[in-house]
């Protein structure tokens, strides 16, 4: 139970240090469109990250979540240290959310 404390701590850790890091790159260079794409994007990740936990009925479908989180999240950093914009991938998440829905859509057990 303590792990996932620290767990959670890390990831608020992670999400106002990378604010942080986006606010003040907006006070030196005053670009307020790619600071507000960035944080727009932060929190899309943010929040398909926090969907993940509807996808434990389905293991392949939350396995395959947890990888596309990971390169969602990998090119986001990318995008924010290099100015790299692959959105497809950032995206790519809400491919495995919108599979789980269809199935839940098409093949109801009760009903």
């Amino acid at each position: 139970m303590a792990s996932a404390k620290v767990i959670y701590f890390l990831v608020a850790l992670a999400v106002v240090l990378i604010s942080t890091y986006l606010f003040m790159r907006y006070q030196r260079y005053h670009a307020k469109k790619k600071f507000l794409y960035s944080m727009g994007l932060l929190l899309l990740l943010l929040a398909l990250t926090y969907n993940a936990k509807i996808l434990f009925m389905y293991k392949p479908l939350l396995l395959l979540h947890i990888a596309l989180l990971i390169m969602a999240w990998w090119h986001y950093y990318r995008y924010i240290a290099k100015n790299i914009l692959t959105l497809y991938w950032i995206v790519s998440p809400l491919m495995s959310l919108s599979l789980f829905f269809i199935i839940a859509l098409f093949f109801k057990e009760n009903g």
